[in-house]
């Protein structure tokens, strides 16, 4: 974890890796992510190695493998230093931060289902105000949208929710986005409802 926060300046473990050390998920991840606001090069891109433009948030230290996701500086917020032995603390995505990147870009095998999951198992365990300000905060409509419909889904009050109530979309976004682009229109949160009934 040091060696993964200290190749860029700032970063922060996030994604999977802090959903670990968190305790949100039993997955241990294979990758070990964070996010900067360095501009990522590779050493493989360095070197022009082939097929290296695929790899292009991937370092390999030694058999560490590390994964980059770049952000803006804007973007670059709820960061806490997190003890992960008795002898070192590293810059980690706070665990509302980290559920929410879960619903900036819910792809992948399981779509937006993980991001559904542990809400339904950790929404206790969240500040759930703090979540809703991180959406508005991070400025993207469409994420604001799902992360409300999910929470609401889930009970939370409707005068918490209403900054992302706000939100303007300038069109319809799908509440998978790894998902068909079919499905019922969610009028009150302005998204297409895409969801197969197993992940609801």
């Amino acid at each position: 974890f040091s060696i993964a926060t200290a190749i860029h300046t700032p970063s922060a473990l996030s994604h999977a890796t802090a959903l670990k050390l968190h305790g949100l998920s039993e997955q241990v991840p294979r990758i070990i992510t964070c996010t900067t606001t360095a501009k990522i090069v590779t050493p493989a891109m360095r070197r022009g190695e082939s097929g290296a433009k695929h790899r292009v948030s991937e370092w390999d230290v030694e058999g560490l493998r590390i994964r980059f996701v770049s952000v803006v500086p804007s973007r670059f917020f709820g960061i806490e230093d997190t003890w992960v032995d008795t002898r070192t603390r590293v810059p980690v995505t706070d665990r509302e931060r980290t559920v929410l990147d879960l619903f900036v870009d819910p792809r992948g095998r399981s779509g937006i289902g993980k991001a559904l999951g542990i809400l339904e198992e950790h929404a206790i365990r969240l500040d759930v105000p703090k979540l809703v300000s991180y959406a508005v905060r991070l400025g993207v409509a469409s994420v604001g949208k799902r992360l409300g419909w999910a929470l609401e889904s889930r009970g939370v009050a409707p005068d918490v929710l209403a900054p992302l109530l706000e939100l303007q979309v300038r069109s319809t976004p799908l509440l998978d986005p790894s998902g068909p682009r079919r499905g019922t229109l969610i009028t009150r949160w302005k998204l297409r409802d895409n969801l197969p009934g197993t992940t609801r």
